[in-house]
């Protein structure tokens, strides 16, 4: 196989690698990312992108995670390729979120990276996920129960995110390496069978490789013709969604229609409704969201866990959630230096610096000219909209609250800064664009402190 040739074409087909654009690649150090690091700056060469990259520390395995950082330093150093370096407590994120420890590693990276994309304006993010990694991953949803979302596997695109090694093999990756001498780094906890891929790695696909010796591409053909099955009943959901009103933040829908559709576009149109209001429905029970459209009762409740609830208010479904909404508080002037009290669960502190190279998380540096007309803290508004960073788009604060899962209670309470009745900036997400001053010039340091109050 002509590796540089595979990747390219799927870098056509899905748009993975923009002429003239920014690509952020994720490396671990590991052969499979150091390979595509490779693949990536020989394409760089024909297709004009700009390519920076990221790695993070999870800090698991002490010294050896150390080690890995290091060498990833070095390597693009020598390369000249721009590194931005995170690193986070996995085992406490873990612990406090009763996650496993694959979980909770994947949360904090894929956090880093887009905070990293944000700050350098990444078009794409690029993964070095490859065919084995999907076989697995297949095997792994099955062993969960999964149903077609799942058994289709990762997708080479998911927005920003990009994956152009998916029809590449593990052991075609290990050639092309040692091939061209690519440097990399071994992972000791790829052989602790404690982890669940890493059992099926080790015990599990060897078998069944001896059984189908061509199993990889047995399962990614597979996964091709499941995604193709689930892309056309997911856009079908879509259809039916659209066909559901907005009343404030809940949805409604009318029973006869959504009882009238089949059950693997009901689902998937139910669990649409609930991801626009910022909230994830168990998939176990979304057919029981069909059997109440379905049923005679034109006044039954039924509680799906977690707060959510889909009512059946005569003709019509309602999807709205158990939870009482905290109220809009009232709006407040920003002292311009000092502490402003919010409401009960937010306070400001605000101060004027000389703007920092490198910024902190959750703080916003505005320039003076945001302050030459009055700013105060409000609540949210209808037509309140925002550009939080270069090439995102202006996105309204509603539709910014629900892709962040926001709770829905809480949303009232979130600080908008208003400038002359606009939106400039909000608690937990940043400030407009336009406002945000340069390193080197004076600023004001804006940090919305959110308090750990009950609700």
């Amino acid at each position: 196989m002509d590796l540089l040739k595979e990747i390219s074409s799927a870098a056509a087909e899905y748009d993975m690698l923009p002429a003239d654009g920014t690509v952020l690649v994720a490396v671990s150090g590991g052969r499979d990312s150091m390979v595509l690091l490779h693949l990536l700056l020989e394409l760089q060469k024909a297709q004009k992108f700009h390519l920076a990259a990221c790695h993070f520390n999870h800090r698991l395995r002490s010294e050896e995670s150390d080690g890995d950082e290091a060498f990833v330093r070095t390597h693009c150093a020598e390369r000249g390729i721009p590194l931005a370096v995170g690193s986070g407590d996995v085992k406490q994120q873990a612990e406090t979120f009763g996650e496993s420890i694959e979980t909770a590693a994947r949360t904090l990276r894929y956090a880093f990276f887009e905070t990293v994309m944000a700050e350098c304006a990444a078009d794409r993010l690029v993964t070095a996920h490859h065919a084995d990694d999907n076989a697995e991953t297949l095997l792994i949803n099955l062993i969960r129960g999964a149903g077609l979302q799942g058994l289709a596997g990762i997708p080479p695109r998911r927005g920003a995110i990009v994956r152009p090694l998916l029809h590449v093999s593990r052991d075609e990756l290990a050639a092309y390496g040692a091939k061209h001498g690519v440097p990399f780094r071994e992972d000791s906890s790829n052989q602790n069978l404690n982890y669940l891929r890493n059992r099926l790695r080790h015990e599990v696909m060897p078998v069944l490789q001896e059984l189908n010796p061509q199993l990889t591409n047995t399962l990614e053909k597979a996964q091709r013709l499941l995604r193709s099955d689930n892309d056309y009943l997911n856009a079908r959901g879509y259809e039916l969604f659209t066909k559901a009103r907005s009343a404030a933040d809940n949805f409604v829908i009318s029973a006869a229609l959504f009882a009238a559709t089949p059950a693997p576009v009901a689902t998937r149109s139910a669990r649409r409704i609930f991801e626009e209001m910022g909230e994830t429905p168990p998939s176990a029970r979304l057919e029981d969201i069909l059997a109440l459209a379905r049923g005679n009762d034109p006044s039954a409740v039924l509680h799906l866990g977690g707060g959510l609830l889909v009512q059946r208010v005569y003709d019509d479904l309602l999807f709205t959630t158990g939870e009482e909404t905290l109220p809009a508080f009232r709006p407040v002037t920003l002292a311009l230096s000092g502490e402003t009290k919010i409401n009960h669960r937010w306070r400001a502190e605000c101060r004027q610096i000389t703007c920092p190279p490198e910024r902190e998380d959750g703080v916003c540096y505005l320039t003076l000219a945001a302050a030459e007309q009055p700013l105060t803290v409000r609540s949210r508004k209808i037509g309140d909209s925002i550009i939080l960073r270069q090439g995102s788009g202006r996105k309204s604060i509603k539709k910014l609250f629900i892709d962040e899962k926001v709770p829905r209670y809480v949303r009232e309470q979130i600080p908008v800064l208003d400038r002359a009745g606009t939106c400039i900036a909000v608690g937990r997400f940043g400030a407009e664009l336009a406002f945000h001053a340069a390193a080197g010039e004076p600023s004001l340091r804006l940090a919305f402190i959110e308090e750990n109050n009950d609700k």
